[in-house]
């Protein structure tokens, strides 16, 4: 504040200076001197009012650079991004938000960092009496194989599920971020799932799409999207890539029951499952049966469309759920384009006639396509 003050009482003496010594110039305006046409009264009030106009102006620009260091520090921790303590600059009231601001951050980093300590340890302890099961399975006899059978699938469902928990911890923190090849990491994908037993479809773009991203980051997305389309869907899968605007897109469709808008609304949730997500919205009970079957031979932890969207916040994109061309579920995930890369090569798919009305997306009002 002492800066502003000083600031304006600058500009202020400035303007009076300038004004004065205007004042001892004479000029004839119609054969009279400009002390007639403009006293130096009124020339002082002038010089005043206009610097008490620029150094308002300069105060908004103080305010608003502030509030805008604010905005963006909070678009950045609600996309789970970690930033620097800001300065504490501007008025006495601005200072009080940063500061309270700045507290609020570092107590989000503390209980981050205890969550995933935490988390850790659990996974540590849980970990530790599996192993030793296992152990002492290894040393049973073989009329006990039907027994350690059983027992072995639930020791693995057990380590997956532990994994699930930790792949959701590790999505919302920061990771770095490369140039790369979209196509070529969802290539690498498609390459290791392509003996799943069911018929998929490779329609990714045959333009290259170059986007900043962490690449084992993507193709979890991609791995979870297939995970869930195979474990949905009826033996066909598709996956396709392309741009839209300042984003670069991949998606997977499958042909299962598919989901109406509410379902869909509520899909990303954490422990969220698509049947659950039937039963949390009370529709179409006959669906919701068919869904349940498919739980019982399909267990899963809830968390693997939760991790997609936490990945995709990280990258600055956001997640749409679709309906598919064979009436199933289609995900679609959006991540920026590389800056450096983009050129008129990229046709916005709203030119190119794409039609495509996502049931649910994640994408926040700040996103511009």
């Amino acid at each position: 504040m002492k800066k502003f003050l000083y600031l304006t009482l600058a500009i202020l003496l400035g303007c009076l200076l300038v004004s004065y010594l205007v004042t001892q110039v004479l000029v004839t305006v119609e054969n009279r001197s400009l002390h007639v046409v403009f006293p130096p009264v009124f020339i002082g009030v002038f010089a005043a009012a206009w610097s008490v106009f620029i150094a308002f102006c300069v105060y908004l620009h103080v305010q608003k650079r502030s509030l805008d260091a604010i905005q963006k520090a909070a678009m950045d921790i609600g996309q789970g991004k970690r930033t620097a303590p800001l300065p504490e600059t501007g008025a006495p009231a601005t200072r009080s938000v940063i500061n309270a601001f700045n507290q609020i951050s570092t107590e989000l980093k503390a209980q981050e960092s205890a969550r995933t300590v935490l988390i850790a340890g659990v996974s540590h302890d849980l970990r530790t009496p599996l192993t030793r099961i296992r152990l002492a399975m290894e040393m049973m006899g073989e009329k006990d194989d039907f027994l350690t059978e059983s027992i072995y699938r639930d020791i693995e469902e057990c380590n997956a599920i532990i994994d699930q928990f930790i792949d959701y911890q590790r999505a919302g923190q920061d990771v770095p971020m490369v140039h790369c090849e979209l196509n070529a990491l969802l290539d690498a994908i498609i390459e290791k799932e392509q003996h799943c037993g069911a018929n998929v479809e490779n329609h990714l773009s045959s333009r290259p799409i170059r986007v900043l991203a962490n690449k084992l980051s993507v193709q979890r997305v991609l791995s979870n999207m297939f995970t869930n389309a195979l474990r949905y869907g009826n033996g066909w899968l598709r996956i396709s890539s392309g741009t839209r605007g300042k984003f670069g897109w991949f998606q997977v469709e499958d042909n299962g029951t598919g989901m109406t808008p509410e379902e869909a609304a509520i899909l990303f949730q954490p422990f969220m499952q698509r049947e659950q997500a039937g039963h949390a919205c009370n529709h179409h009970v006959h669906n919701n049966n068919i869904r349940n079957s498919m739980f019982l031979n399909n267990p899963g932890t809830g968390l693997g469309l939760a991790i997609i969207q936490r990945i995709i916040d990280i990258h600055g994109g956001y997640v749409e759920a679709g309906e598919s061309e064979k009436r199933g579920l289609s995900l679609r995930a959006y991540i920026p384009l590389d800056e450096t890369y983009m050129d008129e090569t990229y046709m916005d798919e709203k030119q190119a006639g794409e039609k495509y009305a996502p049931l649910q997306s994640t994408c926040h009002k700040n996103v511009i396509i």
